[in-house]
């Protein structure tokens, strides 16, 4: 179970413009609903490395509880110096058996996380994923693909 290699290093800060585009953050918030949310969503960013997307979620919508998952120490650590309010959990996407409870997210967003992820392993985190959701509960994926023969070059290029 190896993520890419780089994974661990990447600075989101000096990544493609859809890191940190405003825009995106937008689009995913919008498509997660908590905007309409009754009540105190549970909200699991996953693999999102120091938190972006979830401060992005946050500054719309404070109201929820907001938790970043990533396999990365390092890059949570930015996170946690930031003195956020949001939750970090160091675990591996692939493994979620004891990291959360099962049926106990409200809305979970996965954005440039399954290209990371080699492919036989990807419809295994997504399904572990779904089991944490709470009945009703949403999942936004938010990623990309590499057309064959370009996957490594594209990874490379997100791993910086």
């Amino acid at each position: 179970m190896v993520m890419i290699e780089g994974y661990g290093g990447r600075d989101f800060e000096k990544g493609p413009e859809s890191y940190t585009s405003k825009k995106f953050f937008d689009i995913i918030f919008d498509a997660t609903g908590l905007g309409n949310f009754r009540g105190k969503a549970i909200v699991v960013d996953f693999m999102s490395g120091p938190g972006l997307v979830a401060l992005a979620m946050r500054e719309r919508s404070p109201q929820h509880a907001y938790t970043v998952l990533d396999a990365s120490q390092k890059l949570l650590d930015q996170l946690k110096a930031k003195e956020t309010a949001i939750g970090t959990i160091c675990a591996d996407v692939r493994d979620l058996s004891s990291a959360i409870e099962d049926e106990s997210i409200d809305v979970a967003v996965v954005r440039y996380a399954l290209k990371d992820i080699p492919k036989g392993q990807q419809a295994g985190v997504l399904s572990g994923i779904f089991k944490k959701l709470k009945p009703g509960g949403v999942l936004v994926i938010a990623d990309m693909f590499s057309p064959e023969g370009a996957k490594e070059f594209t990874n490379k290029q997100h791993s910086r």
